[in-house]
């Protein structure tokens, strides 16, 4: 998402904190029990796995590459996807 970017701001890892978490809580966590993400961006995944929302273990493997280069290793009821969509036909897995 931020490829191009050298660095990334604590005021935006703060923001998608904070976005990450409401949509954990508001959404996510009515229909899932555990979610796994998929973030390229090594900053972002931190603050995943720092969060309280991974301290309650709701948050479950964390994979830290883009999403064109994650091919998953279990079958999953749900795939969220948010800024990108997948280009190697992810919904045929």
């Amino acid at each position: 998402m931020l490829g191009e970017f050298p660095s990334v701001s604590r005021i935006d890892l703060q923001g998608s904190k904070g976005f990450l978490a409401k949509v954990r809580r508001g959404f996510l966590s009515h229909v899932c029990e555990k979610v796994d993400a998929v973030e390229p961006i090594a900053k972002f995944t931190k603050v995943l796995q720092d969060s309280a929302v991974a301290k309650t273990g709701a948050v479950g493997t964390v994979y830290t590459k883009g999403l064109e280069d994650w091919y998953p290793e279990k079958k999953y009821d749900l795939i969220w996807t948010q800024w990108c969509g997948p280009s190697h036909g992810l919904a045929a897995h």
